[in-house]
């Protein structure tokens, strides 16, 4: 239950991550998330959020988060048995960790790597790692590494019937897990010291860690139950709620698709009425050049009109003035001709009066 509830708060997380662009927050939810179905053996989708909360790392450059994602998508295709991909991101992660200078994921990356080339039987490559994982590990001081080394190399040396070096490794591996209270530390740790005293034909020794053994067994039996019956929960849980959202989806796709069609015929009523508006504007400047071209051309007319005038007033003009000297050429010839007329009449009563 709490698991499902867990799972429903990162996925609400998420969504409010995502509505503000925290690209930090929505890269680690997508890592919890993934961590989750991981403990549920839902390695699949375990794998699927991992990648997506790594790309979110890679477009931030987060070095150091990005190699713990290659990391745990490693695992997930280990436990999955797709040795070659595990494989293939545990060398990517220690290629980045050794590039940072991250000792303690260096001995992360290598403890991963030996425990797989033991699952894969090749066990000279794997305790190669071992050793070198457990030098890191005691370098920086993690005890949980160190215990975990120390039953990686003795439970190696149960295999390779090397008594005495495994009973050293497996007895400082039990001193910290019981020191950390790791049970399942302890319960791994005490399986390879009862095959250990059984190969050395210690039979006390050997059923006191079997007895060891089994307890912690069974205590991490119980977790393993409860997250069986989790695992079905959530199930029937995802299942019913996928077939909401699909029922919601559909919904919400024929909203978006009503509202699409209105935006649509909006899109079409404003296209016309740019068209229209457009056009009249075209239809205004082409009356406007019309007018101005009338104007230009009455103005050019009136030019030539006002143009003529002043030469027909010029004209007029000079002919008033001729007109005005011939008339004043004849008044003063009647003058004169008047004057000869009144002396000729004087002459003549002279005359008259001599005789």
């Amino acid at each position: 239950g709490n698991v499902a509830k867990a799972i429903d708060s990162y996925t609400q997380s998420l969504k409010l991550r995502e509505e503000i662009s925290d690209k930090k927050g929505i890269a680690t939810t997508l890592n919890n998330l993934g961590a989750i179905y991981s403990e549920l053996d839902d390695y699949d989708k375990a794998i699927e959020y991992y990648i997506k909360s790594m790309k979110i790392k890679e477009g931030l450059n987060d070095q150091k988060s990005i190699a713990l994602s290659l990391s745990n998508i490693g695992y997930n295709y280990k436990s999955k048995g797709d040795f070659k991909k595990a494989e293939e991101y545990y060398l990517k992660s220690l290629a980045i960790r050794k590039a940072t200078g991250d000792k303690l994921g260096i001995a992360q990356s290598l403890n991963n790597l030996g425990l797989l080339y033991k699952t894969k039987k090749d066990l000279d490559k794997a305790i190669v790692y071992y050793n070198e994982s457990l030098k890191l590990f005691e370098e920086v001081g993690d005890k949980s590494g160190i215990a975990s080394s120390l039953i990686n190399l003795g439970s190696f040396y149960v295999i390779k019937k090397q008594a005495a070096k495994a009973e050293t490794y497996l007895q400082r591996s039990m001193k910290l897990s019981l020191e950390m209270q790791f049970p399942s530390h302890i319960r791994n740790v005490a399986k390879q010291l009862a095959q250990l005293y059984k190969l050395k034909n210690n039979s006390k020794k050997a059923l006191e860690y079997t007895e060891l053994y089994i307890k912690m067994r069974d205590s991490l039996s119980n977790d393993q139950t409860k997250k069986a019956s989790v695992k079905s929960q959530l199930k029937y849980e995802y299942e019913k709620k996928s077939a909401a959202d699909s029922v919601k989806n559909a919904e919400q796709q024929k909203v978006k698709d009503a509202q699409l069609a209105a935006q649509n015929a909006s899109l079409k009523q404003e296209k016309f009425q740019r068209y229209s508006l457009v056009v009249g504007l075209l239809i205004v400047l082409a009356g406007l050049g019309f007018v101005i071209n009338r104007f230009r051309v009455t103005s050019k007319q009136k030019k030539i009109i006002e143009e003529q005038k002043i030469k027909v007033d010029e004209a007029f003009e000079k002919l008033h003035e001729k007109n005005k000297e011939v008339m004043d050429s004849i008044y003063y010839a009647r003058r004169i001709q008047k004057a000869l007329i009144t002396n000729e009449k004087y002459i003549e009563r002279k005359l008259r009066e001599l005789r």
